[in-house]
């Protein structure tokens, strides 16, 4: 057994871990460890914004599924999970939008401390710094000259000419449409270890120890005193004099709580789990942002980023890439969108759409002859709620995820005004010399019976899980405003599994802000 001390131990290096490595390092005298179960982000489809899709089911990914949900025709959700340094930073489509003012104030209802609008964003302009954004008017903008395919100006152009507004490109939220901002740089993804870690590569007082999965928490009299992890299969010991935070994400996050010994005891019972601390929430309230498309085929002529999975073409733009940084595979594909409201009664959103400029259906796997477009909604703020339950007491087996998808009627009704907009905007003056015909569905929807159809075969996650282990000052809820784990001593959770409820946007922003905030607290 490999024994160490270390004042801070972090498990878990996506985002948020990322993050307080950087920060709780900052002091030299304190010895912090970064835990990661994955390896190293140096690779080409990570490094290449328009390849993020390649990274699914490969070693760099978790690769989880859901359980069957009923209201999806039974179908397993495929769930990808980032398993490298940098998390899901290092292989999401790079989109970095604030969470809206009235979602933080909507967390307030949950009894959190210091948690105002105005302190946020102070630590929401912290970390869009520390990602190599500027700042103009309050808001965070790119001086990176984004690749936008001209399909993607024609999709701005349509919803203009359906009535909304066209917003500039950066990290607020505004009713209408826009570029997004996101985190790339010199045509290449700059993800939270460009920012955070990568800069501090030479303190001493840092460790990282990648392919390392954490299998339990130490814990005596109530407090978390280390944790316990396998390396080259030899199972390692490291204590922490101050503090353990947990940033492993809402999936395993609360997956490494119960194998500890804290959740609910019927279930941890039902594996033969001793439980050490009864916190019923835990694994529960989970909330995921579901999206989904309808895809176009294109007239004749007009080509779309499927070129890329052409030989001649992709060859083409890989040279422009590796030689200029340069041209279509600089593209996120998920170019740009929009945010709205569909009652007009709030500026909190309660739809996105997401652009992008190629057939990207359930996940990019299906892969019809080019050339297309895909668009469509994401519904912001369910209503629907499932949860993570532990699977076995074996730390490689996966969590039992259970989204519950689309389990209340308002979820499904508001996704169908969503499918309907797509159609209308389809039909805009901008689109009428490119848009050939429907491609998915395969036949006009004439009914919400038909979209209702198509919604429960094509939806699919847009990555966004969150809320297993919710901030809560009340009854209902794992850690409190300061980020403890209630009933335990020196143990924390910094990820978007403390999430009170959903935000509306893209989660990344929300979560550097979070681990900054507790970053702070710490210092």
């Amino acid at each position: 057994m490999n024994l160490k001390e270390f004042d801070y131990i972090i498990a878990g290096a996506g985002s948020a871990g990322c993050v307080l490595a950087n920060r709780l390092s900052e002091n030299p005298k304190c010895k912090v460890a970064l835990i990661e179960a994955g390896g190293s982000d140096r690779n080409f489809f990570v490094k290449t914004p328009a390849a993020f899709s390649k990274l699914f089911k490969s070693k760099r990914d978790w690769a989880f599924e859901s359980s069957p949900q009923e209201a999806l025709n039974n179908q397993k959700m495929f769930s990808p999970r980032g398993k490298m340094l940098g998390g899901c930073s290092s292989m999401n489509a790079m989109i970095f939008t604030r969470p809206h003012p009235l979602d933080i104030k909507e967390w307030q209802n949950f009894g959190l401390r210091d948690f105002e609008w105005d302190q946020c964003l102070k630590y929401l302009i912290k970390a869009e710094q520390q990602m190599g954004f500027d700042h103009e008017d309050g808001e965070a903008i790119s001086k990176e000259d984004f690749f936008i395919h001209p399909l993607s100006q024609q999709f701005i152009q349509a919803t203009s000419e359906y009535g909304w507004l066209t917003n500039k490109c950066s990290s607020s939220i505004h009713s209408g449409s826009k570029y997004f901002l996101k985190n790339i740089k010199n045509g290449r993804r700059f993800s939270v270890v460009d920012a955070y870690i990568k800069p501090i590569s030479g303190r001493k007082n840092l460790t990282i120890f990648k392919n390392s999965l954490v299998t339990k928490i130490l814990i005596e009299k109530d407090q978390a005193f280390g944790i316990e992890f396998i390396q080259n299969a030899s199972m390692h010991q490291f204590t922490c004099n101050r503090e353990l935070i947990l940033s492993a994400g809402a999936f395993q996050t609360p997956q490494l709580l119960m194998l500890s010994g804290i959740g609910d005891p019927t279930q941890l019972g039902k594996l033969r789990i001793q439980t050490v601390l009864d916190n019923k929430s835990v694994g529960r309230h989970l909330k995921d942002h579901l999206i989904c498309g309808m895809a176009f085929r294109l007239k004749d002529g007009v080509a779309s980023l499927d070129e890329l999975n052409q030989v001649y073409p992709a060859l083409k733009n890989l040279f422009n890439y590796l030689t200029n940084h340069q041209g279509s595979f600089c593209s996120n594909i998920a170019e740009a969108g929009a945010f709205i409201n569909t009652t007009a009664q709030s500026d909190r959103p309660n739809l996105e759409f997401h652009f992008g400029p190629a057939f990207f259906i359930q996940h990019g796997f299906i892969k019809p002859k080019p050339h297309g477009i895909s668009f469509g909604p994401s519904l912001l703020h369910p209503e629907s709620e499932g949860q993570i339950q532990l699977l076995s007491k074996d730390p490689y087996a996966p969590p039992i995820i259970d989204p519950n998808y689309f389990q209340r009627d308002a979820d499904l009704q508001l996704m169908i005004e969503g499918l309907k907009i797509t159609r209308e905007l389809s039909r805009q003056i901008a689109f009428i010399n490119t848009i050939k015909s429907l491609e998915y569905p395969n036949q006009e929807p004439q009914t919400d019976q038909d979209y209702l159809k198509h919604l429960r075969q094509f939806s699919q996650t847009l990555y966004h899980p969150s809320g297993t282990c919710r901030m809560s000052e009340t009854d209902d809820g794992v850690v409190n405003s300061e980020f403890k784990v209630k009933g335990m001593d020196k143990l924390r959770i910094c990820d978007a599994s403390v999430f009170p409820t959903t935000v509306s946007s893209n989660t990344q922003a929300t979560v550097l802000m979070l681990a900054e905030k507790l970053a702070s607290q710490l210092k």
